[in-house]
């Protein structure tokens, strides 16, 4: 008799996983390219909104947007309180930053705007713009959090806007202009990871 125990029996087979909408998330066996946009969205005297880069996919864009916060004032109580503060990413209400874009023709998407239920939903929405991914770190001196912002689908060439306000940082309705053809040149260079 060998050290190891039979191996068990092997797991049943399990069923695929339907395949998530398009819409819903970047596609994940695609390698985008990386726009690089190094502007600044909002600032304070103590927070800081950049959107360093868009990475362009054949159908859809992520917004690579970086939170910098300095210490000015705030006690060490204070500022560690705020070390775990889930706003950054939270849902519109949550005291966080809301983010939204603007077409050349006047209509809005919002992001998070979405009905959770049901879902999927029967059908895409026109427009998406949703949260799907955040980090971040920092001591006692700075902080940084980056979040991604999916942009369903690629927009059209012309101006567009991207749309930031977060009251609790006290950041006003600030935008930034970018044109949706720089994106739609950048998904040329997208590629799939296998063909």
């Amino acid at each position: 008799m060998g050290f190891f125990p039979p191996a068990p029996d092997a797991a049943p087979e399990r069923p695929l996983q339907p395949r998530p909408p398009e819409w819903l998330a970047p596609p994940s066996l695609e390698m985008p390219a990386v726009v690089p946009l190094g502007a600044i969205l909002a600032q304070t005297g103590r927070v800081t909104l950049a959107v360093e880069s868009a990475r362009v996919f054949h159908n859809g864009a992520t917004f690579e947007i970086r939170c910098v916060r300095r210490r000015t004032n705030e006690s060490s109580s204070e500022w560690e309180a705020g070390a775990h503060d889930r706003a950054w990413t939270g849902r519109p209400g949550s005291g966080g930053p809301r983010f939204g874009i603007l077409y050349p023709d006047g209509s809005k998407t919002l992001a998070d705007t979405q009905p959770a239920e049901p879902f999927p939903p029967p059908r895409a929405p026109q427009a998406v713009l949703r949260r799907v991914h955040s980090s971040g770190s920092g001591g006692d001196r700075e902080r940084t959090a980056q979040l991604a912002l999916w942009l369903w689908p690629l927009p059209d060439p012309g101006p567009h806007r991207l749309f930031t306000e977060w009251q609790a940082a006290g950041i006003p309705e600030s935008s930034l202009e970018f044109d949706g053809a720089l994106l739609r040149a950048g998904a040329r260079g997208a590629r799939p990871y296998w063909t």
